[in-house]
């Protein structure tokens, strides 16, 4: 309960502030917010999203707006018939387009408003220019911090890893080999990483360590962001993708 003085009073009146609230980020927030939430780790959509209009739903839905906007603004004169109105509201399945479906979903999302309303003389243009800035945001995702730790855990999993485990430390060695000491990746930041792609970890007498866990390797192998020319990806991505089931290495 909240205490706030009341308007021209010297009276205290009390409010009950409770409620649940929902929080969606990409960096980990601090260990006092984090101890009082209930935490799930996601990762980015592999599955194909839907662009074409469910009609069926979709008049379900139609139905249910004109009921509401009846029986709220009965009071405005409207000189349309029923039909008319029906008639205005007629569905429009995006069926149409199909150069656009190689996009991703949120390129997708940006460009297709522009691209129906363009004429069709000017859709080349922006279709390429859509290919063109999804290209460059991959390419800019491929050099981030998680495109490389992945790469480590890729090639060290076969020869350094015991029992399902992964020291962040041969993680950090294999990622700073190559770099000035002022440079280096600290295995804090290492760690973070690789818990918002969804991989736990975990303390050994060794030092901190990731376990591999091959569900969510496989699916981040089927994330463009993370493919490398050491991952081989064309290749990893049809294996993983005529998989029957995925195992774990982690020991039981």
């Amino acid at each position: 309960m909240i205490p706030r003085m009341k308007e021209h009073s010297q009276e205290a009146e009390f409010f009950s502030v409770y409620g649940s609230k929902c929080i969606s980020g990409t960096e980990q927030l601090k260990a006092t917010t984090t101890s009082r939430m209930i935490t799930f780790v996601m990762t980015k959509n592999i599955r194909p999203i839907p662009r074409i209009i469910d009609k069926a739903e979709a008049s379900k839905l139609r139905g249910q707006l004109l009921m509401w906007r009846f029986k709220t603004i009965a009071k405005l004169k409207d000189s349309l018939t029923l039909q008319q109105k029906l008639a205005m509201t007629e569905l429009k399945a995006t069926t149409e387009f199909k150069e656009l479906e190689p996009l991703s979903g949120r390129t997708f999302e940006l460009f297709y408003p522009l691209y129906y309303s363009a004429p069709p003389t000017a859709r080349p243009n922006i279709l390429e220019f859509a290919k063109e800035l999804e290209q460059s945001k991959l390419q800019a995702e491929k050099t981030e911090l998680a495109s490389m730790v992945f790469e480590a855990i890729i090639n060290l999993k076969d020869h350094k890893a015991y029992k399902g485990i992964l020291l962040l430390a041969d993680i950090a060695q294999y990622i700073n080999s190559d770099q000035p000491i002022q440079y280096w990746i600290p295995e804090k930041t290492i760690a973070k990483k690789c818990r918002q792609m969804g991989l736990e970890t975990t303390r050994t007498n060794r030092g901190t360590a990731i376990l591999l866990n091959a569900q969510i390797i496989d699916r981040l192998k089927l994330d463009p962001r993370y493919s490398t020319d050491l991952l081989n990806y064309g290749e990893a991505v049809n294996e993983v993708k005529q998989k029957q089931g995925v195992s774990n290495w982690v020991d039981k």
